[in-house]
């Protein structure tokens, strides 16, 4: 069931991201650069192992995780966070616990792209959307 969410993806568009991360504590001047970046996700899986790499003019990164299982990742300002990804069909939930809070971001594919919904907990809540490259 891995090839709807196996893919290059290309954002589009977002919609209330300088909030959400003005909500999750990045910088002012991180915030404004990191809004008029539009970035490309790559996400493969290699047996149980999925590698999600964002790349961008302003910040590449990439995470590999086992589903279910605790990693370490830094977020996109350098803030070192514990990570857990779930599955449940054509959807990724990501649970990071940054700075005493944890943020839910939720990928939700189809087979022309992903919408990305990223929640600050706080009621603050921001969306991507992606087309399939």
């Amino acid at each position: 069931m891995s090839d709807v969410i196996v893919g290059t993806y290309q954002q589009v568009s977002s919609v209330n991201y300088d909030e959400y991360l003005k909500a999750i504590g990045v910088s002012m001047i991180t915030r404004k650069v990191a809004g008029n970046v539009l970035q490309v996700l790559h996400i493969s899986v290699a047996e149980d192992i999925w590698t999600i790499k964002e790349t961008s003019t302003f910040k590449n990164s990439e995470m590999k995780f086992e589903l279910g299982q605790e990693f370490d990742a830094e977020t996109a300002d350098g803030r070192k966070a514990k990570n857990v990804i779930t599955r449940d069909g054509n959807q990724l939930t990501r649970i990071q616990s940054v700075g005493g809070a944890d943020l839910t971001s939720t990928y939700i594919f189809d087979e022309t792209g992903l919408e990305l919904m990223l929640d600050a907990t706080n009621g603050v809540v921001a969306h991507k959307q992606f087309t399939r490259v």
